[in-house]
């Protein structure tokens, strides 16, 4: 909105007069968000989201994700280095040798299921600021 701006001290947006016209327009917009914004809406929403199938996919993707754990080939096993990811770079610290069954494989790593080599569990870390440095240094 023109000439608007956000009062940290207060918690509050002032928008001046002139503006006055522009906030009519916009004002069902806003208080639609409000109404989203409200924490009963929103309870409401959270429970009726429960047992849905995008909440089940969802749910086996976060405890996916907690494991910790990422496919690899098998005859190409990334130890100590840095691999790019759909989770970001990640740095590889253990190659468990468990192969990776193909549904677990097709439902939540969607890219692998072109690879003609059998995939094995790595567990992961973030990469730290200091071993991105590292690999950029290897590459060049």
């Amino acid at each position: 909105m023109p000439w608007a701006w956000w009062n940290g001290e207060d918690k509050a947006w002032h928008v001046p007069f002139r503006s006055f016209y522009e906030l009519r327009r916009r004002w069902p917009a806003i208080e639609a968000a409000a109404e989203r914004s409200d924490p009963e809406a929103r309870r409401q929403r959270r429970e009726a989201a429960k047992s849905t199938a995008e909440d089940e996919d969802a749910k086996a993707a976060e405890t996916e994700r907690r494991r910790r754990r990422y496919p690899v080939p098998a005859s190409e096993l990334p130890l100590d280095r840095v691999l790019m990811s759909h989770e970001g770079p990640l740095v590889v610290v253990e190659v468990t040798g468990e192969l990776v069954p193909m549904e677990t494989a097709a439902r939540h790593h969607p890219w692998s299921s072109g690879l003609p080599d059998d995939l094995v569990w790595a567990l992961w870390w973030r990469a730290t600021h200091e071993e991105l440095v590292k690999a950029c240094e290897l590459r060049s």
